[in-house]
């Protein structure tokens, strides 16, 4: 199961958790969700996947997603709390590169 929650959105960052599975059907959903978030937005993301314990091909498709929208607006998007099967998965694609991390 995968669950997507806002914790901060105030003037200064967008602040977010995602937790389980990101999986093809999550994935579709939290699409739509980002995208309304994100549309026209310039101050900087961060998202929390501290307890995201898996991620798909096309969870990694929203991460780019995110990113190519961000560098649009000139925002930044920062990950928190990779664990070890996210950053293994973020450093064999090479999104590890692509995002800051903290």
């Amino acid at each position: 199961m995968f669950k997507f929650t806002v914790t901060q959105n105030s003037p200064e960052i967008l602040a977010m958790e995602m937790n389980g599975e990101l999986n093809t059907v999550a994935a579709q959903d939290l699409q739509e969700e980002i995208e309304s978030l994100q549309k026209d937005m310039v101050k900087p993301m961060l998202i929390d996947v501290t307890r995201l314990n898996y991620i798909s091909s096309t969870g990694l498709r929203i991460f780019m997603i995110i990113k190519k929208t961000a560098n649009a607006n000139g925002q930044t998007v920062t990950l928190k709390g990779l664990n070890d099967i996210v950053e293994k998965v973020f450093k064999m694609t090479g999104f590890d590169k692509m995002f800051e991390i903290v």
